[in-house]
């Protein structure tokens, strides 16, 4: 029965890839979610978007740097959740560089807790992805 459901190939890297930043947009809009106290209006007002685009842009990045995608999720080991954690924890610390440095003072778009919103993510997508990884 295993074998039907699972079958015998591991998964494409593309689409481990593909599955992990899915889990890190979500990630980073229920952060987003969460902080605003689930205000949609105002979270879709604002740049929302930009920020998204951003991160994701940086997640893939980082993670096609770091090869998260190319380990096999069901022989997974400690070495990968490390490197999980740091790919996203690179992720976030450039993110914050970015939109703190180049994004706020030169287009002007504040959002007052995308500290808090950068921190709530790296929980969040830190913890799913090593989760998908263990499960």
């Amino acid at each position: 029965m295993k074998n039907i459901i699972y079958g015998e190939r591991a998964f494409p890297k593309w689409v481990i890839f593909v599955i992990d930043q899915i889990i890190i947009s979500w990630a980073l809009s229920l952060s987003f979610f969460i902080t605003m106290q689930f205000e949609f209006t105002e979270i879709l007002r604002g740049p929302f978007f930009l920020y998204t685009g951003l991160f994701l842009v940086l997640s893939a990045l980082v993670f096609i740097r770091m090869r998260i995608h190319t380990g096999i999720i069901r022989y997974s080991n400690t070495e990968d959740i490390f490197r999980i954690f740091s790919a996203v924890l690179i992720t976030t610390a450039l993110y914050l560089l970015i939109v703190k440095a180049f994004i706020i003072p030169y287009t002007h778009l504040i959002w007052g807790k995308i500290s808090t919103i950068a921190l709530l993510n790296f929980f969040i997508s830190t913890s799913v992805l090593i989760v998908l990884r263990i499960g």
